[in-house]
């Protein structure tokens, strides 16, 4: 003779009650010993700048590689908007521009030579991370009487820009001990 399905599922759901009543006091107590944790507050921030490039899948990656170095380096770009030209129009006829505008600091690239992306992400960086005071040191060090002059290679900033085109190019150093030894001064002085 087979017993009903029926009370062999209720004798089963009886041993379970049993066997689990000794231990309903012991879970009790400890879900009213638990502490909860007060959930921590969620922050957001960049920890790297923002860079919107408007170029070719190439053109980014220029872009993308001097980013790295530049960050490899501990050196902190400011936000950026990047666009490649066809044509030196849009860069006064220069290869290159960085522009520090009130609606937002841009650099038109109208090169594809790939110094070029490197020397304008350091005059941003530049702009970003030294100071007056900062500048005035580099120009006594480096022999500049002026921050920014007419004839570029009597410039002072066209210096900086143009040590740190070759550091990043050359993935944190030049291979020049006056260039690196200049970097060096530029890492110095943004640290003050």
């Amino acid at each position: 003779m087979t017993k009903p399905r029926f009370f062999t599922a209720v004798l089963l759901i009886a041993v379970s009650i049993s066997m689990a009543a000794p231990l309903a006091p012991a879970i009790a107590e400890a879900e009213a010993n638990t502490v909860t944790e007060p959930e921590a507050p969620t922050i957001t921030a960049s920890l790297s700048p923002t860079l919107t490039v408007v170029g070719t899948d190439d053109q980014r990656a220029l872009v993308e590689d001097a980013q790295s170095t530049f960050t490899s380096l501990g050196m902190a770009l400011p936000d950026l908007e990047i666009r490649f030209w066809d044509n030196d129009e849009a860069c006064d006829g220069h290869m290159g521009m960085f522009r520090p505008r009130s609606e937002g600091w841009g650099i038109d690239i109208c090169s594809e030579l790939a110094f070029v992306v490197p020397h304008e992400m350091g005059h941003a960086w530049e702009r970003a991370a030294l100071s007056d005071a900062d500048r005035e040191a580099y120009m006594a060090e480096r022999g500049f009487e002026t921050w920014q002059h007419a004839e570029r290679n009597e410039s002072a900033i066209e210096d900086v820009a143009h040590v740190l085109q070759l550091v990043v190019r050359g993935g944190g150093e030049s291979g020049r001990a006056d260039i690196d030894d200049t970097f060096s001064l530029l890492m110095t002085l943004s640290a003050s």
